[in-house]
């Protein structure tokens, strides 16, 4: 890592999202900052990414005609992508991508373009943080104050401490702030999950329009599960790999391949078939 490290910003809610000022102003000054995110809303994209169409990129600039980001109308993944590829940038040492604007906790980080961002940064090769806020949308205004205190700590710590190859480190904080955080603590991805309640919502074009209003109603007993301990007013800092094998599955399938899958005997039964 140079002297002075290299920190791409990217998020999933826009390049001009409050989570993204509020992400740019906690690291000023920790390293070389490059901001490419996308130009608009692109939250629960997941880790999808742009292959049948053409997408365009515009350069952002202060008063003093410095460029300071690059907004891409793409997903976050291909923002990541398109900074480490396609732009004449110095390779990161870190990437964070957030602060998001609601948690990514639990099942929802199948979802998360916060997070897939991060991912693809880590299957680059570089090391990567996803950050999130979690409150509640209808009853509370976001309040960035309390993890923009923490998170420079632990940039300093992924930078001086490394992480695992091909892994992230996915954080979730409680609105709030610094004086409200109870600590921090490390966590496992939890099982709380959404309900899904697809709404009416009239026509369009003549065919039916259902919006999904569903909201987060089950949450897990495991106490250091991500989303109970951003409950207990910690913050969350879950480690994430890329590699999504289920290693303790691999040798009992194994066995039930050899018991049931015998690819001669599927010829043989595919031959008489045929003869019959």
């Amino acid at each position: 890592m140079s002297t002075i490290p290299n920190i791409l910003l990217c998020n999933d809610d826009g390049i001009d999202a409050p989570g993204m000022t509020a992400l740019r102003e906690a690291v000023a000054g920790m390293g070389e900052l490059y901001v490419v995110a996308p130009s608009r809303e692109r939250s629960a994209a997941s880790h999808a990414v742009t292959v049948f169409n053409d997408f365009t990129m515009q350069e952002r600039r202060d008063s003093s005609g410095r460029v300071w980001g690059y907004a891409v109308d793409g997903t976050p993944a291909d923002c990541v992508k398109f900074a480490l590829t396609a732009l004449d940038l110095p390779r990161p040492d870190l990437v964070v991508s957030g602060i998001n604007n609601g948690s990514n906790t639990g099942n929802n980080i199948q979802y998360s373009g916060t997070v897939a961002a991060a991912l693809e940064a880590a299957m680059f090769g570089i090391p990567a943080i996803a950050v999130s806020l979690c409150y509640d949308f209808n009853r509370e205004r976001p309040d960035f104050s309390g993890i923009c205190a923490v998170l420079p700590q632990i940039i300093r710590m992924a930078l001086e401490r490394g992480i695992p190859e091909r892994a992230i480190l996915n954080v979730n904080a409680p609105s709030g702030s610094v004086e409200t955080i109870r600590g921090v603590e490390a966590t496992r991805q939890g099982h709380a999950w959404y309900s899904d309640i697809f709404t009416p919502s009239g026509e369009r074009n003549g065919l039916p329009v259902y919006c999904n209003s569903g909201t987060q109603i089950t949450m897990d007993r495991i106490p250091d599960s991500d989303s109970n301990v951003v409950r207990r007013g910690c913050v969350s800092i879950t480690p994430l790999r890329v590699e999504w094998t289920a290693y303790e599955w691999l040798d009992p399938l194994r066995e039930q391949i050899a018991a049931s899958l015998d690819i001669e005997a599927i010829r043989d039964e595919q031959d008489e078939e045929t003869a019959g």
